[in-house]
């Protein structure tokens, strides 16, 4: 689920899930789209004080909301938040901060509308 623009809609498959900054309204571009709107700038305020790293924090959001959405379990993207940033605990812990705020902004927010989902795999097929 690429982060949507606009004028990319266009080139959305019917019934494509759309997670899209909720200042955008993409929701009034499209009715064979589903959309899941998300206030970004608020939710990343809380976790990320510093305003330059926002940005970057916002991504973070993104993937909780994405995890929620999907049913991937928030231990599993933990486990692989720390894995990445096995060296930087203080890196861990700001994005883990904000994977949190989002996938808690879209249990408390957010309908699921979509198929969609991730299915874990114990081992990987050849």
């Amino acid at each position: 689920m690429p982060r949507p623009r606009r004028k990319t809609l266009c080139l959305w498959a019917p019934g494509a899930a759309v997670i899209y900054d909720e200042p955008l309204n993409l929701n009034k571009a499209r009715t064979d789209l589903v959309f899941y709107p998300v206030p970004f700038d608020k939710l990343v305020a809380p976790v990320c004080p510093e305003a330059k790293l926002r940005k970057l924090v916002k991504n973070m959001i993104y993937v909780g909301v994405a995890a929620q959405l999907l049913g991937v379990d928030m231990a599993e993207v933990e486990k692989a938040l720390r894995k990445q940033f096995a060296t930087k605990v203080k890196a861990a812990n700001l994005n883990l901060a904000a994977v949190r705020a989002g996938y808690d902004y879209a249990t408390a927010n957010l309908t699921k509308q979509d198929p969609y989902f991730i299915q874990h795999m114990d081992k990987l097929r050849a």
